[in-house]
């Protein structure tokens, strides 16, 4: 993977960031109940991104190192979420409660209880038991939800399985011949909530673009390279420049023909919300993400972009705490009534929050890792 590559996926990451944070602001506190949905783009982005990534670099890794095995598949997982999930998820507790002692309301004390904390806490919140219990047999206390407002936590846990289902096969699949019952027990419990998510639950469809963004990665692995020296073997004349220039037309159109579709078509000629979830769109946008990091894998020399590099640092601590900010902010009226003044500021105020929880902890992950890890061996 070159810098120009390395690039490319920084500012996809950091724009994924960005526009969920717009999307939460636009909807609470610029015009409160509109659904302006490219919150969920960003999601999709982020879901497209760790697909293509865990699996690559993880690859990477196990080529690089024999020794690089689930347990340390895992390590690098745990510390890198839990380094600023864990504080982000205290901060959630900290604002929500300060609401509640301000004896103000807000939309999300019915999630505020401890089930709930410890269920987001455990990554529990996007297990289908408790909604089967909830929805089939009618017992609602077991239905585990996301903790207060941190609301877009739901997405961690999601992840959080899809890491360990996809370990677990990449890193013991070799295990199936001699403790099959053993390897397929695991496999289950870490692949309900991927699974689920293929076909319910919220997010919809979301695990599998992961796992189809995740085979694309397997095939760069393999046949990058091969691919880029094809390249470098073939003159680039007018007529490769015009297919090339064509097929990349064609995507675009297709995309905005099918957001018409879902958005106006199937709303009965008037525009609704769009849905971003549509698996049609995400294929479409995944093939362009596809043949965009193809083609500049194919671009010689360059270097990294320090700003895009600093924006997408820290795009995953800034998508956790920026919601549970908003909603402060409006529970407690803090810039006024709803409107362009009070999006403006809480846009920057969430980004400058974004950048301290990086700074305070999600920056220092590899050092407590490699800390532990070095305990460990002592």
């Amino acid at each position: 993977m070159n810098p120009t590559q390395e690039n490319f996926l920084d500012l996809l990451r950091a724009i994924a960031a960005q526009l969920v944070l717009f999307g939460h602001a636009y909807s609470m506190l610029y015009n409160p109940g509109a659904q302006p949905r490219v919150g969920d783009l960003g999601v999709l982005v982020f879901f497209l991104l760790s697909g293509f990534l865990i699996c690559y670099t993880s690859l990477v890794k196990r080529e690089a190192n024999s020794g690089y095995g689930f347990r340390l598949f895992f390590v690098d997982r745990f510390f890198r979420i839990f380094t600023v999930y864990v504080p982000a998820l205290f901060f959630v507790l900290v604002m929500d409660y300060s609401i509640t002692a301000l004896e103000h309301h807000h939309d999300y004390e019915r999630y505020f209880s401890v089930k709930n904390f410890f269920a987001t806490f455990f990554m529990l919140q996007q297990y289908p038991a408790g909604l089967f219990a909830d929805k089939l047999l009618g017992i609602e206390w077991a239905k585990l939800s996301t903790f207060g407002s941190a609301r877009p936590f739901w997405t961690v846990a999601s992840e959080w399985w899809l890491y360990l289902f996809f370990g677990w096969l990449l890193f013991k699949y070799r295990d199936i011949s001699r403790r099959s019952g053993y390897f397929i027990l695991i496999l289950l419990f870490f692949g309900v909530v991927p699974l689920f998510n293929m076909s319910a639950g919220t997010g919809a469809g979301l695990s599998l673009i992961w796992f189809l963004s995740s085979g694309f990665a397997c095939f760069y692995y393999k046949y990058g390279n091969d691919l880029i020296a094809w390249r470098a073997r073939v003159s680039v004349g007018p007529q490769l420049k015009l297919a090339a220039g064509c097929l990349a037309g064609l995507l675009l159109a297709l995309l905005a023909l099918r957001i018409f579709w879902v958005s106006f078509v199937e709303s009965g000629y008037k525009w609704g919300d769009i849905n971003f979830y549509d698996f049609n769109f995400c294929v479409l946008l995944m093939l362009a993400f596809f043949g965009c990091f193809l083609w500049l894998g194919t671009r010689a020399g360059g270097r990294r972009n320090r700003i895009v590099k600093f924006f997408a640092a820290y795009s995953y601590a800034l998508y956790l705490v920026h919601y549970t900010l908003f909603n402060f902010i409006l529970s407690l009226g803090l810039f006024g009534a709803p409107g362009p003044a009070s999006f403006m500021v809480s846009v920057v105020a969430g980004n400058l929050l974004g950048i301290f929880f990086w700074w305070a902890f999600d920056r220092h992950y590899r050092r407590i890792k490699d800390a532990w890890l070095n305990y460990r061996t002592r």
